[in-house]
């Protein structure tokens, strides 16, 4: 004899087998005693697909089968995946930082959803877009280079370097560097 899987069973048949297993329950008999039945009878019915079709009957429903790994639903099609990744890309050439939430507030204010940060990176890694940690530009101020360059001669006069008057000097090249390097995480595209 041959077994029949429940996604074999056709919706009448799963609705008759799920009527018969709320009966069965509600007389208080065991579920295994129904699914040795079932076997005995040639059908393969998992508990979780019984409980399914039973709740389903009992609250007016047809049983029907859910269909094996659904995967998660998807909230952007390929257009709208299109313009993120498109958002991406112009924040990037525009040098602004590329974060989860930056992205899903760009999400929010252009399709009205959003999406959990799982997504965002599932969007991301699936549009070849991943983390990068990178430098930030520092931009000093006038005013506080022109002060490390006052300090800087006065300094020098101290120690004797600068022997000559300042009339003397024509011009002098001054360069101020940071050591400490402003790093920053953003997303950009692979190889981009």
């Amino acid at each position: 004899m041959s077994t029949v899987r429940a996604s074999e069973i056709p919706v009448d048949a799963r609705n008759a087998i799920g009527k018969l297993y709320a009966a069965w329950i509600r007389l208080g008999k065991k579920p295994s005693e129904f699914e040795e039945l079932l076997d005995e009878a040639g059908y393969s019915i998992s508990r979780p697909s019984l409980n399914r079709w039973r709740t389903a009957i009992e609250s007016g429903h047809l049983a029907v089968n859910v269909p094996q790994n659904p995967g998660p639903i998807r909230i952007l099609d390929d257009k709208k995946e299109h313009m993120v990744v498109g958002h991406v890309i112009k924040k990037n050439e525009e040098g602004d930082q590329v974060t989860i939430f930056s992205t899903n507030q760009f999400i929010k204010n252009n399709f009205g959803t959003s999406l959990s940060p799982t997504s965002i990176r599932r969007l991301f890694a699936g549009n070849r877009i991943s983390l990068h940690l990178g430098r930030e530009k520092q931009v000093l101020p006038k005013k506080y280079l022109a002060e490390e360059y006052r300090r800087w001669v006065v300094l020098m006069r101290k120690m004797g370097v600068l022997r000559v008057h300042k009339s003397k000097i024509g011009s002098m090249d001054f360069t101020y560097t940071n050591h400490r390097t402003a790093r920053r995480r953003s997303y950009s595209c692979l190889g981009g």
